[in-house]
């Protein structure tokens, strides 16, 4: 079962649902009430509304994330980045998620090169061995980022 919808899990039914609405307005425009035809007025209304909502839609402030206020969490994910950037060698930053961590706030996304990569981010997975990775980056400094306390903390790791 699906727990939430977004709208392009319809998009395999888009033009079925497009088909249909325009025989409905055909058929709509045929409706007679006491020998006149307001079967028209009505689907013109109909089309005046779809096009309503397209102006409604584009005004909606999803839509245009720079209009929304910035994520403080994910401001101080920035920061951290840019002081580790700043730093002379290369570093590999461990994320800590707490058990109450929102899966929407994701920390640990890297470039596509991760080897030459100045900063590396890894998540913490409880029960697992860190030191395989830990080796791998050897070379590297290692960090601990909490980034569900306030605020989130960056403390070398030990």
């Amino acid at each position: 079962m699906v727990v939430h919808f977004f709208p392009h899990y319809a998009a395999p039914l888009t033009a079925t649902v497009y088909l249909l609405v325009v025989q409905a307005i055909r058929y709509l425009r045929l409706w007679r009430y006491k020998a006149r035809s307001v079967g028209i007025a009505l689907s013109r209304v109909v089309v005046v509304c779809a096009l309503s909502s397209i102006v409604v839609h584009q005004s909606d402030p999803m839509r245009f994330p720079s209009s929304l206020p910035p994520n403080p969490k994910m401001v101080a994910r920035s920061k951290i980045e840019a002081a580790l950037e700043a730093l002379p060698r290369q570093q590999l930053v461990i994320v800590r998620y707490s058990e109450r961590h929102s899966p929407h706030e994701e920390w640990v996304y890297n470039r596509a090169d991760i080897d030459h990569a100045k900063v590396v981010w890894a998540r913490e997975i409880p029960g697992m061995n860190l030191e395989p990775l830990i080796k791998y980056f050897h070379t590297r400094t290692v960090w601990l980022v909490e980034p569900d306390v306030s605020p989130p903390s960056l403390t070398p790791f030990k």
